[in-house]
């Protein structure tokens, strides 16, 4: 149940605020906005060209074309920026590499390219990355189709960082195990008794989504200067932001499930009750009912003096015959 994997429809933040208690307003507010809404939309287009570069075997209504050029806006305006306006040169924004940090062999490696290839911006490089990833991208949607192999058209694809996240949810559970122990026997031991224990993180998609994409981005927006530091930052906040409403439409829909499931059972026992009590009602006889079917007679026969009599007109209307 847990590696369950349903997405209802591309990301909206109008798709699950009707499905929570709200207490506070704020889902209200946040429908009713306009503002709230495109700000939402612009973020969309930030989490574009990491899905490309972190994921891989999309639905066909996930990303489509519209989706891929969409993704393109947030970088074409970050390189423009770059090459215009910023004051950081590529070997400034990649400072943290020096030989003096821990990973200072990166900064040789860095400064070589940089100086073979004189590149002065960085964005470039990531464009033509995400156009070459992008339309294989698209082309294995379109192969997919064309060879009959089927996959949910709403699929967000199977994150490549399946294995860092299964080594962080191997960590963090290891070290949550003792807290959850203590809440465990909290528990009534009636209620747990035969039940598995729990475990912190056990869906390696939902926590490689929500943690491990995000938090390589904001690495390497902190170590980074100028124009790239922004792009970066605010597509880790974007990622972050719509992996919680993507998960969440998921885990609501996975609920959905459950609560059609008890209400069924709920109306089945009260239509199974309801029968039982309408069966034993039929069923179960009265005192008059029963003292009538004691008194009453099964057909309604004639008196003995009645059948006499009509025998004695018989034989005076038609004399016997004398041997």
């Amino acid at each position: 149940m847990a590696n369950l994997k349903i997405i209802t429809k591309p990301v909206d933040i109008t798709a699950y605020t009707d499905k929570s208690r709200n207490i506070i307003g704020i889902n209200e507010w946040a429908k009713s906005s306009g503002f709230v809404r495109i700000v939402m939309a612009i973020l969309g287009w930030f989490t574009v060209p990491f899905e490309v570069f972190f994921r891989r075997d999309f639905g066909q209504r996930w990303l489509t074309p519209l989706n891929f050029f969409v993704g393109l806006v947030p970088l074409i305006a970050a390189a423009i920026v770059e090459m215009s306006f910023d004051p950081f040169s590529l070997k400034q924004r990649f400072a943290w590499l020096s030989p003096v940090n821990p990973f200072g062999g990166g900064h040789y490696i860095i400064s070589g390219i940089i100086h073979i290839y004189n590149i002065d911006s960085i964005m470039i490089p990531l464009i033509a990355l995400y156009l070459l990833m992008g339309l294989y991208h698209l082309f294995k949607i379109m192969w997919r189709n064309r060879a009959g192999i089927p996959l949910h058209s709403l699929d967000d694809g199977t994150s490549r960082l399946r294995w860092i996240s299964f080594v962080l949810m191997w960590v963090l559970n290891i070290v949550a195990t003792p807290f959850l122990f203590i809440y465990w026997l909290l528990i009534p031991y009636r209620q747990r008794k035969g039940k598995r224990f729990p475990v912190l993180i056990i869906n390696k998609d939902a926590f490689a989504s929500v943690f491990a994409e995000p938090a390589l981005v904001f690495f390497f927006a902190f170590g980074i200067y100028g124009v790239v530091h922004l792009w970066l930052f605010i597509s880790g906040v974007a990622m972050l932001v719509y992996a919680q409403m993507k998960e969440t439409i998921r885990r609501h829909k996975i609920l959905d499930f459950q609560d059609s499931r008890i209400e069924s059972q709920l109306m089945r026992d009260l239509k199974k009750s309801l029968m039982e009590k309408e069966q034993a009602k039929k069923s179960k006889p009265t005192g008059k009912v029963k003292q009538d079917k004691l008194t009453k007679p099964l057909c309604d026969y004639p008196s003995l003096s009645v059948i006499i009599e009509e025998t004695n007109k018989e034989r005076i209307a038609s004399p016997s015959v004398q041997p």
